[in-house]
């Protein structure tokens, strides 16, 4: 009777063996994407709904995207927009006159109040673009900025507006790098171009701040504000409509290889429970922590990891360049426009205005559009930083001619239209080949660190203000032209550095590019199996 017991015992423990090995062949087969009915990359027909339905939610994901971007913008202009220091100025429309500061606090507030906490956050949050869902990034960010610019008519003191600007600058650091590496991966074949479109809330949403000059005038800065911060609420809402597959794609690939593991351990439960929660703790801790470096150390050395190319390095530099160029003309052209033409005044604001706006924005556009023309035609990856050169290296004389002494102010204009075509068209293509020239896993964190660039450009008009009345414009229509000319040098390293063929995307959507093809989709679920099998406690169970 015992040996038939043991005999029965071990044919149970046999059947159950080979049906947890059933189990896990099956769970395997399924996960990795040799299943028929379970997968997308094995699916002859993968319906021709769900591309059009991938297509969709990209052009929502890119419109919601400009749209909280515009309102980005608009929220950042604000507050140059509901100061008055001229005795005209009243406690109902000037923020200065209620909270009772000068022009030192406000440069203070305008500037380092905002640049010092985004140059920070935009390291931090080029990173969180890489590991989180950059939908909800962006949402949370674009709430805390709302939130901030509402409580701002609430304000009592400056020092509480100027708190509120500092978390205005950290929550708007982290938008740009987790934007544009999300449109790039939803647009691989047209990067430059939907960069392009995405600056467009650049020209928009300062234009958009404009209009706080007519609202504070009729019901105050108080209440402009609330308008403000209630309308930016409400887009960061809307952003919600929006999605990053990219990310549920990753996530979805990590619980089935979580899953596998599981299966494969399911013989010893109650040691696996145990095994599998304390490596990811201590994989989490050994991230932030590894060798005694705070999170700041870890943070800094992932960016130095996605600048480490000398493609990326040069591209950089260049922009930091073009930056440097652009935040110079933005801060001192009014001023050196009342040196030169001090009787066209009125003229020159309209005219500056829709310059930036119309032709800053148009030129955007183009230069986004014609960079991905000359990719698609077979000029290579090395197109977009020598198209950057090209026209930057082209606005340095059409700039010097426009503060040129012997000229019109009708003249000085028309040069400053020409200039803009021109010069602005580099964005675009300038961050499609940062995308190309960093791995995918680190685009984020390239991207925040051209985003804190933008920070840095502050530089160069607190330099220009060490000039005298004498020598303002001389020395901004010298350093600017320099500017142009040492960015057009940079970018045409870049191009040489940059690899001869464009390494493509390791991980794209399904429905969002052709680059995920069956193959692709083999070999990587092939790697789940081959690491799933080839833990231990797999091995253990296959010899018994």
């Amino acid at each position: 009777m015992a040996a038939l017991n043991m005999q029965h015992s071990n044919g149970n423990g046999a059947c159950e063996t080979g049906a947890e090995l059933l189990q896990v062949f099956q769970t395997s087969r399924r996960l990795s994407g040799l299943s028929e009915s379970s997968t997308l990359c094995e699916s002859d027909s993968y319906s021709e709904a769900s591309s059009i339905q991938g297509v969709t939610h990209r052009f929502v994901t890119l419109f919601v995207i400009v749209i909280l971007f515009v309102a980005n913008q608009a929220c950042r202009a604000l507050p140059f927009f509901i100061v008055d220091f001229s005795q005209h100025g009243n406690e109902f429309t000037a923020m200065n006159k209620s909270l009772h500061f000068g022009t030192g606090r406000y440069g203070v507030l305008a500037t380092m109040g905002f640049t010092l906490p985004f140059f920070l956050g935009s390291f931090a949050g080029g990173v969180l673009a890489d590991k989180m869902d950059r939908i909800r990034i962006s949402v949370f960010a674009g709430i805390v900025w709302s939130a901030c610019t509402l409580c701002t008519a609430f304000a009592t003191s400056y020092w509480q507006v100027l708190g509120l600007r500092a978390l205005v600058g950290l929550s708007q650091s982290v938008t740009n790098p987790a934007a544009i590496s999300l449109i790039g991966e939803d647009f691989p074949e047209a990067r430059a171009t939907v960069a392009s479109v995405f600056g467009l809330g650049i020209y928009f949403g300062g234009g958009l701040a404009n209009v706080a000059v007519g609202l504070d005038s009729h019901i105050g800065w108080r209440t402009t504000s609330s308008a403000f911060g209630l309308g930016s609420l409400l887009v960061s809402l809307f952003a919600l409509l929006a999605r990053d597959p990219h990310r549920q794609h990753q996530a979805e690939c990590n619980e089935n290889k979580q899953s596998t593991l599981l299966v494969c351990e399911s013989n010893e439960r109650d040691h696996s429970q145990t095994s599998l929660g304390t490596p990811d703790m201590l994989t989490t801790v050994r991230q932030w922590s590894a060798n005694g470096a705070s999170m700041m150390g870890q943070i800094i050395q992932k960016n130095m990891r996605a600048c480490e190319s000398n493609a990326a390095r040069w591209l950089l530099m260049a922009a930091f360049c073009r930056f440097c160029a652009g935040f110079g003309i933005i801060v001192w052209l009014a001023t050196a426009v009342k040196l030169r033409h001090p009787d066209h005044l009125a003229a020159f604001a309209v005219y500056n205005t829709l310059i930036k706006v119309f032709a800053g924005g148009s030129a955007s556009l183009a230069g986004g559009v014609i960079a991905d023309l000359l990719k698609h035609y077979s000029w290579g990856v090395r197109s977009s930083p020598l198209f950057c050169a090209l026209f930057s290296g082209a606005a340095a004389p059409l700039w010097y001619m426009v503060l040129h002494e012997n000229i019109s102010f009708g003249e000085s204009m028309v040069w400053l239209l020409v200039q803009y075509l021109v010069a602005e068209t580099w964005l675009g293509p300038a961050i499609a080949t940062l995308q190309k020239a960093v791995p995918l896993e680190h685009r984020g964190a390239a991207q925040g660190v051209f985003t804190a660039l933008t920070a840095m450009g502050n530089l160069m008009p607190a330099c220009l203000g060490l000039f005298g009345p004498e020598t303002i414009v001389t020395g901004l229509q010298a350093s600017v032209a320099t500017c142009y000319l040492l960015s057009a040098g940079c970018f045409c390293a870049s191009a040489v550095c940059m690899p001869c063929n464009e390494a493509e995307d390791k991980i794209v959507h399904p429905n969002n590019s052709p680059l995920w093809s069956r193959s692709n989709s083999r070999s990587f679920c092939s790697s789940l199996q081959s690491e799933a099998t080839s833990s231990p406690s797999f091995r253990s169970r296959s010899s018994f």
